[in-house]
């Protein structure tokens, strides 16, 4: 997933003139989904627009490669969860929120990286935390983890080798 999420601040950050010509405000804060639209007094304020992300994956193994089907949740936050005044933002606003929403979801459609095949667009679900509303956007698509040697973990240009994986067999078999 860290490729997908790498690409995700890619993906932002090389577009932020869209929403600028467009007169929305560019993403500002990308983070890992952590509660911080259900519980934001456990979290310290953040720039909004704000993209969360969340996913979860099923694993199932395909020769060495580990395949997972995967959803990843983009929690869509235009509101600002810790000013909690019920004001009426008006129509103009509301047009503003909604086009954002769209422009995410069309930068999302499709993106992939190297362990991932591309996002698909599953579901778009409203939420309402009492506080704000915002929305989760739902992609899926496949994982491929550790493609090849099962003994490694390649993070960026750094490849790790796992060793003693059968220590307790080997004790157990010098009993």
């Amino acid at each position: 997933m860290d490729a997908l999420i790498k690409r995700v601040y890619e993906l932002f950050e090389a577009n932020a003139a869209v929403f600028t010509e467009l007169d929305l405000p560019a993403v500002k804060t990308i983070d890992r989904y952590r509660g911080q639209t259900i519980n934001p007094e456990q979290f310290e304020i953040y720039d909004i627009p704000a993209v969360f992300i969340g996913w979860r994956i099923t694993w199932k193994q395909e020769g060495k490669t580990n395949v997972g089907d995967c959803s990843v949740d983009f929690h869509i936050v235009t509101d600002e969860p810790w000013n909690t005044g019920n004001i009426f933002t008006g129509f103009e606003d509301a047009l503003n929120k909604a086009f954002f929403h769209k422009v995410v979801q069309k930068l999302l459609d499709d993106l992939e990286s190297v362990e991932t095949t591309k996002l698909k667009r599953s579901t778009d679900t409203p939420v309402d935390t009492g506080v704000i509303c915002y929305t989760i956007l739902t992609y899926n698509c496949k994982v491929y983890d550790n493609p090849g040697d099962a003994d490694t973990i390649t993070v960026g240009d750094l490849t790790i080798n796992i060793t003693g994986k059968h220590l307790k067999k080997s004790i157990a078999n010098q009993a």
